[in-house]
């Protein structure tokens, strides 16, 4: 059963995380986009992650780091390391685009609403008819 969910969940994310975002144009430096991006980088420990209310932390995920790294005003690369509770490993980078003033964030053409606040970040949003909520604190 462990197996199963772990490759549904390798592919859910492989799907949300895969497809890159176009960048943006170059916003001034003031652009709240460009501010969120430049506070997004860096790695973060996923705390809590629930797909439709489930938490998915400990049940099939025992770990999950993202780690933003910046290559445009508004974009970046994104990459997530799991470790599954079966001691397995699974690395997925894909591209993002922080938007609409800096309170979303694009992954994979998937619209997250970002709260950050210090070194804590929520994103939500609706994938494939799911609601996702991911938190995660800065490492």
């Amino acid at each position: 059963m462990i197996a199963f969910c772990r490759i549904g969940y390798v592919l859910l994310f492989c799907s949300i995380f895969s497809i890159g975002c176009a960048p943006g144009g170059d916003p001034a430096a003031s652009d709240p986009s460009v501010e969120l991006n430049n506070k997004l980088q860096g790695d973060w420990n996923v705390t809590s992650f629930t797909h439709d209310g489930y938490e998915q932390m400990d049940y099939s995920i025992s770990t999950l780091e993202m780690d933003f790294k910046k290559d445009g005003p508004t974009s970046g690369e994104l990459k997530q390391s799991y470790v599954f509770v079966d001691g397995s490993t699974e690395t997925e980078t894909s591209r993002y685009e922080v938007k609409n003033e800096g309170q979303e964030v694009h992954i994979n053409g998937k619209q997250f609403t970002a709260d950050l606040d210090g070194d804590e970040i929520t994103l939500e949003g609706t994938v494939n008819d799911a609601q996702m909520v991911i938190k995660a604190d800065r490492n």
